[in-house]
């Protein structure tokens, strides 16, 4: 940071901010304390040097976007050294890791599992169609009445087909129940498509879920991932 920035503390109050959940313009600004004017350049600074990046919902404008770490580095620290900072420098680290670090491990996991299932499905996975763009999507749902997101979607160069993927970093199986809530969440996103559904699991899938693997439905484990890798 010192090595590309003068204003080191502005930076890094920035990447704290979004670290800790502040995604957009006036959230970031409020948690640093920076004017929401002179913020874009600052954004503009870490996003050169490949620190952090704009997310877009796929298919959506870029206004609809969010900031976040992208540089996994970067994110692993301010996830997890600000708020440990001072048990850090006592020494109390090995003492504490089981009450304050473990526990948002999951946390912390579940978007870079993401990273990892877009890399695996852009240029490992065996595909249904040609790939055309791959991203996430999410937005507000007037007919649930909440802001839903879709994990990772993946779209076709040559058909209406879609891959709606759910990617979930949990120490508990992944239940039946989230197949219908990805059909749902799908309709929302694009009713005239035609879905394949994916899932990912750390622990694995329920019985009941198991059994509806088929051509459309498929399931993959980490290991399932990491063996086609090697």
């Amino acid at each position: 940071m010192k090595e590309e920035f003068k204003e080191v503390s502005t930076y890094n109050s920035i990447l704290s901010a979004i670290a800790s959940g502040c995604t957009k313009l006036t959230q970031i600004a409020d948690r640093a304390d920076i004017q929401v004017g002179s913020l874009p350049k600052y954004l503009s600074n870490l996003a050169e040097v490949g620190i952090i990046d704009k997310l877009v919902p796929l298919g959506e404008k870029e206004s609809k976007g969010i900031w976040r770490i992208s540089d996994l580095f970067f994110r692993f620290y301010f996830f997890f050294v600000p708020r440990n900072y001072s048990t850090i420098i006592s020494s109390r680290m090995e003492k504490s890791y089981d009450l304050v670090v473990e526990p948002l491990l999951n946390d912390y996991m579940g978007k870079v599992f993401e990273e990892i299932v877009k890399q695996y499905i852009e240029k490992y996975a065996s595909l249904p169609f040609p790939l055309q763009e791959i991203g996430t999507w999410w937005g507000g749902s007037r007919r649930l009445k909440k802001e839903i997101e879709i994990d990772v979607v993946a779209s076709s160069a040559v058909s209406r087909e879609k891959i709606a993927a759910s990617v979930k970093f949990r120490e508990k199986v992944l239940p039946l129940s989230e197949l219908d809530l990805m059909r749902e969440y799908s309709l929302e996103m694009d009713g005239s498509c035609e879905y394949h559904y994916w899932f990912f699991s750390k622990s694995g899938f329920s019985e009941d879920l198991k059994r509806m693997e088929g051509e459309k439905i498929r399931l993959f484990s980490i290991d399932d991932i990491y063996s086609q890798l090697s």
